[in-house]
């Protein structure tokens, strides 16, 4: 079998013909790899697995070989250009943890290796041949991203900077520049990059505007100068160096006057501008009379592409001026809001309408086009300057909504859809969306244009989701009548509409109409509510669309409308409920015996989905029967819901497993004390789900879940739940020392010990001393990670705090429950007693020093945790605690706290 082990190093003569054999089988197997017809699949896989096991096997033949391979110009351009692909992904990783593990592994390769390697790839990116320069150039900047960050490769930038200004040798200096937009973009420090901001800053520019124009180096120039928005701060501080800057990118961006960039230039040239907005938006008072007209001008006269982008220019604005006027304390120097939005709307308006004429028929709805670039502006206007777009949009609306003109009459609703979240729900438009309601429902009826009929139901679902009180009390019964009809269409995404609108009058019929939570049926239990007298009327024609459809999004949103329907349901559809489960359990069981006949990627897939949906619809179910006013009514089906739930679990796709873990979790919840006959069938599912490293969201699920049914697998019906949760305990103490397991689990994992604890009580005695010793180290090893970063990246200091706080949080929570559920074991002045309490104390004097940077919640946490070591311990502990000046401090502040919870437990706290 052919290896991938040839280095292009000096070697002695008298192998120079095995390492020609070596490169001739690297190469066979890059063509191998490389090859996509479906007949050689097997030759492919087995060459894949070839490039594995090299790279397994040697990093420093690996990555020595494939650069060989790119370096060479007598090789292929498509062996080249999959070798630089092998390369960078040797390098480079999307995943943090992953991508400090390969560069480790790259500054473990030789210096003198990993410096051939590198000059190999410089003169790579002089290549004739684009397909290796490209390569070459993302394989440069992979290297110098792990090198610059440790003080190597120092000279990479200047060498780029250099490259970049000489007109003698053109791929060299297209490569160059492409490095430098590449570098800004990728690189994970930039602050390594700053003090070559200016060097880089001035060689994109100059390429930009050098005369006589070369095409391409101007598009990578401008696709870089893109890239290195971040760094150009110094610049747009100096009046004069940024009135040159923009006077480069309109040139770029301009189609009035010859020469004319071409089209790809100018999306990124548009690209800038919009960046400017998200990034120096307080620098743009000068230049918004011409802005605006370049926009504007890109989305009458220029290609789709360009238009996009000066469509984006003005929802960023609208971002950005939204986000200023939301946070008022963000306002100061430069960066107040300039209402330039609310300015050019008059204007801005007639633009967008052009192009909501520009449908393309048969197209999705949510088709990334001009037609629908402009419906989201519209939103995004509404969204910024709220009443004040009203006049303008509803002056085109009403003057063309009965249009017999199809792609007039489908503007106007696409316009009045898009404007419905923003302006208060009783100012001027709330008028205009009770007299549309009875003429959308109409043209749902008997419009003839599929496009128009689809826009319509489209603005039915906008108006139940931002006006729900208004489509309750007035018009409940005549939108879910013709939503049912719309159900019945041939035309499947007529259907998707009917369900978005479905979706969100359920949802706004559980809100209930005094936005009070205890009237929340998704919330709690209620008697009744408005949906209940058309539960069925809903929930059946969902539920056969949903089980029929043969279209992807159709079932898709079938199953999430009725999913809402449920969601929603009052107590008084509890029966209809009941009925729903059994049919469904009778078409899942069904499913089952089918899904394990499933073969194929694309049945697998169907067979996935299908199970997902249908786990998620027995869940919310299931949690509708919770509340003790129902909740017996589950139990002569608990046993074919458990058989069904552990069918899917012997084989189950990760998101799969996911959903049937929270309705196995529901399902505790509804049976309470009858779920302890199922422990040992759900151990094994249980135990594989919480030992998956792999699979974050499995894990964390089947956690949630383990403490959904903890509860009810310590009560006398279930003396096996001790076997099960020592399983568990174990389980959790390998998780926590685990390297392979997301940090983001850990802190969840703390606390459920003392959600065990709680439970358990003194029989959680054999565990406590391993886990108070995991505890603390975790702790530990968070603060010195946070005390490492305290002077280093702002962003890793930022990241590293916020994790020790949600930290905290769970480590609080873990000893509220060791004190409460070990009460009576800490009683008693034993030393181990004491060993905890110091332990616990250490804990809050540390949380205490941080108490001006912490969240309220926290807080809020920990001040309730002093109250359980004060009921716990003696009001002794509390006189201890308060003559450490930091608690005490902590203490006194929360008094005054803004938090009204802060405040409670802070006097809790006092009066213990």
């Amino acid at each position: 079998k052919a290896t991938v082990s040839v280095l292009n190093w000096p070697r002695p003569a008298h192998r120079e013909g095995l390492i020609m054999a070596q490169r001739n089988a690297l190469r066979q197997i890059l063509l191998n790899a490389n090859d996509m017809d479906p007949r050689n699949e097997a030759i492919r896989s087995q060459a894949l697995a070839q490039i594995q096991e090299a790279e397994k096997a040697s990093a420093q033949d690996y990555v020595g070989s494939l650069m060989t391979e790119l370096a060479d110009e007598s090789a292929g351009a498509e062996t080249r250009q999959l070798a630089g692909i092998l390369l960078k992904n040797f390098m480079n990783s999307r995943d943090a943890t992953t991508a400090e593990e390969k560069s480790a592994r790259w500054l473990a390769i030789k210096t003198d290796v990993r410096d051939q390697i590198k000059q190999m790839t410089l003169q790579t990116l002089q290549s004739p041949e684009k397909l290796a320069r490209n390569p070459a150039a993302s394989v440069a900047v992979a290297i110098a991203s792990i090198e610059l960050p440790v003080e190597q490769w120092l000279d990479f930038v200047p060498r780029l900077c250099e490259a970049g200004q000489n007109k003698e040798n053109q791929f060299a200096r297209e490569s160059a520049i492409k490095c430098l937009g590449y570098l800004c973009e990728d690189c994970p420090n930039h602050d390594v990059l700053l003090k070559y901001a200016q060097q880089i800053v001035t060689v994109i520019v100059n390429a930009m505007s050098e005369e006589p124009v070369n095409p391409t180096v101007r598009m990578e120039a401008t696709k870089a100068l893109c890239n290195s928005c971040e760094f150009m701060s110094d610049v747009m501080e100096q009046k004069g160096h940024r009135d040159y800057l923009m006077s480069v990118i309109y040139k770029c961006v301009q189609i009035e006057e010859e020469p004319v960039a071409d089209m790809q230039t100018r999306v990124y040239g548009m690209q800038c501008l919009v960046k400017f907005v998200e990034l120096y938006y307080g620098k743009l008072v000068d230049y918004m009379v011409a802005l605006f007209k370049v926009t504007l001008y890109a989305v009458q006269k220029d290609d789709e592409e360009v238009g996009l982008q000066g469509l984006e220019f003005w929802a960023t604005m609208c971002e950005t001026e939204q986000y200023l006027i939301d946070n008022p304390k963000e306002q100061e120097g430069d960066m107040v809001c300039k209402y330039y939005v609310k300015g050019a709307t008059p204007r801005l308006v007639p633009v967008v309408w052009e192009c909501l004429l520009k449908q393309e028929e048969g197209a999705s709805f949510t088709e990334y086009n001009l037609c629908f670039a402009a419906g989201h502006l519209l939103q995004s206007l509404a969204a910024t300057i709220c009443d004040d777009v009203v006049e303008p949009v509803m002056t085109l609306v009403n003057a063309h909504v009965a249009s017999p003109n199809w792609r007039e009459a489908e503007a106007a609703l696409h316009a009045f859809g898009s404007i419905l979240d923003g302006p208060s729900p009783n100012g001027p438009l709330a008028p205009q969306v009770q007299g549309a309601v009875d003429q959308l429902l109409n043209i749902v009826r008997t419009a003839q244009r599929p496009i128009v009929k689809h826009t319509a139901t489209w603005c039915v679902g906008r108006i139940a989701k931002f006006f729900d009180k208004l489509v309750i009390s007035n018009f409940l019964e005549p939108v879910l009548n013709t939503m049912v009809g719309a159900l019945q269409d041939p035309n499947p995404e007529l259907g998707v509409y009917a369900c978005f609108a479905i979706h969100n009058v359920a949802e706004g019929c559980g809100r209930g109409m005094n936005d009070n939570e205890e009237e929340n049926a998704l919330l709690n239990y209620q008697p009744s509510n408005a949906l209940s007298p058309y539960f069925m009327h809903l929930a059946s024609p969902l539920y056969k669309v949903a089980t029929s459809t043969q279209d992807n999004n159709l079932r898709t949103e079938a199953w999430s409308a009725l999913t809402s329907c449920v969601s929603a349901s009052a107590g008084d559809c509890a029966q209809n409920l009941i009925l729903l489960l059994q049919d469904f359990l009778t078409h899942l069981e069904n499913f089952n015996v089918h899904a394990a006949q499933a073969q194929g990627e694309e049945q697998l897939r169907t067979v996935n989905t299908m199970q997902e949906m249908s786990c998620a619809l027995v869940q919310t179910i299931l949690r509708k029967f919770r509340f003790p006013e129902n909740r017996g009514q589950v139990a002569p089906h608990a046993d074919r819901i458990m058989m069904c739930l552990l069918a899917i679990l012997k084989n189950p796709h990760s998101s799969v497993e996911t959903e049937a873990l929270m309705a196995v979790g529901a399902l505790g919840e509804a049976v309470q004390d009858g779920f302890a006959k199922y422990i040992d069938a759900f151990a094994e599912p249980l135990m594989r789900g919480l030992r998956n490293q792999s699979a974050v969201s499995v894990c964390m699920i089947a956690l949630n879940t383990f403490g959904e049914i903890l509860p009810y697998i310590v009560c006398p019906q279930a003396p096996q739940g001790m076997t099960l949760i020592q399983q568990v305990v174990l389980a959790l103490l390998e998780n926590l020392n685990s390297r392979e397991l997301d940090n983001n689990i850990k802190p969840k994992i703390i606390s459920m010990f003392g959600d065990i604890a709680l439970n358990i009580e003194d029989k959680f005695m054999p565990f406590l001393e391993m886990v108070l010793e995991v505890v603390t180290a975790a702790t530990q090893l968070v603060q010195t990670e946070v005390d490492k970063h305290k002077q280093g990246d702002e962003q890793d200091k930022e990241t590293w705090m916020e994790y020790q706080d949600v930290l905290r949080e769970e480590v609080c929570a873990c000893y509220t429950g060791v004190l409460v559920g070990l009460r009576s074991c800490m009683k008693s002045a034993n030393d181990f007693a004491k060993k905890i309490l110091q332990q616990v104390l250490i804990e809050v004097e540390s949380i205490a020093k941080d108490r001006n940077r912490i969240q309220e919640n926290l807080t809020q946490v920990v001040l309730e945790l002093m109250c359980d070591i004060v009921d716990t311990f003696g009001s002794q502990t509390k006189q201890m605690m308060m003559q450490n000046g930091e608690i005490s401090q902590m203490v006194m502040l929360s008094m005054r706290s803004a938090d009204s919870d802060v405040v409670k437990a802070a006097k809790q706290f006092e009066h213990c």
